[in-house]
């Protein structure tokens, strides 16, 4: 589990792929979000795939299963095999990674080595060796700052899908410029709870006119709240025992009275 725990390269214009617009064209924005959540999953998961026992996945998702399934199987996204699935483009990136990952590992080992051979030669190769370390420096700064620059792009391109996807789920189009400004701003673990949290509070608010501000439910952080069940509101309401005990003494005082008045009740003493 969690080879890789901070990101992992995709297409900037996976959304435009021919496969992905008819996902969202059938599922909208809330398919697109799924998909993308499988695919962090994966990287994730031992040998980049997982189990299709959809009825569970769906529960830890909190989607509908009906959903997840149509996802996974009718899109041609993933690969089935027996009761596995995956993504061939993204085992294929993986495993590129990893074999970066175990070159450099390879070569730090033999770092030792080399530092004893390389203090022999600087004496002989001193002057070329400083031109060439200088050309060098520039070359990896500028590489650096080029991929530096790409992981940010992508990684607001993410963030960026990640808001649609939640907003499209929040259903309250209110602010949403300010909305989007005050996502940006969370922690990754933090906009993962909101959008794991998403669909049982939109649930349990089923009138968006008593559903959270958008800026107030971020700025509040709400998604650690507790979400109460959608039957609790005015209508079922039910009045304290001590006020049920109060209005019963009104009453039968009021009936005391009306029946002295009437002359039912005759009181000792009195003319």
């Amino acid at each position: 589990m969690a080879k890789h725990a901070y990101h992992f390269k995709h297409d900037f214009n996976a959304h435009n792929d021919e496969k992905i617009l008819d996902l969202r064209m059938d599922l909208g924005m809330e398919g697109y979000g799924v998909y993308w959540y499988l695919v962090e999953l994966l990287a994730q998961s031992d040998g980049y795939k997982l189990n299709t026992n959809y009825k569970r996945l769906a529960f830890s998702m909190q989607i509908d299963e009906k959903i997840l399934k149509a996802v996974v199987e009718d899109y041609g996204l993933f690969c089935i095999e027996k009761e596995l699935f995956f993504s061939k483009s993204l085992i294929e990136r993986m495993i590129r990674l990893d074999e970066i990952k175990r070159k450099r590992a390879e070569i730090g080992a033999k770092g030792g080595k080399s530092k004893a051979i390389g203090k022999q030669l600087v004496s002989k190769t001193e002057p070329i060796a400083k031109q060439n370390q200088a050309e060098e420096s520039k070359g990896e700064e500028s590489k650096v700052k080029k991929r530096r620059e790409e992981d940010n792009k992508e990684k607001k391109k993410i963030i960026t899908e990640l808001f649609v996807s939640w907003w499209g789920f929040y259903d309250k189009k209110l602010d949403r410029k300010k909305s989007e400004i005050l996502w940006n701003r969370l922690t990754d673990g933090a906009r993962a709870k909101c959008l794991e949290v998403v669909h049982e509070y939109v649930k349990s608010t089923p009138n968006p006119t008593y559903r959270k501000h958008p800026t107030s439910y971020l700025n509040g952080e709400c998604w650690d709240n507790e979400i109460l069940p959608d039957n609790v509101n005015k209508t079922n309401f039910q009045k304290p025992s001590y006020q049920k005990q109060i209005e019963t003494s009104i009453d039968t005082s009021f009936d005391i009275s009306r029946q002295i008045l009437t002359g039912e009740i005759q009181i000792e003493g009195v003319l």
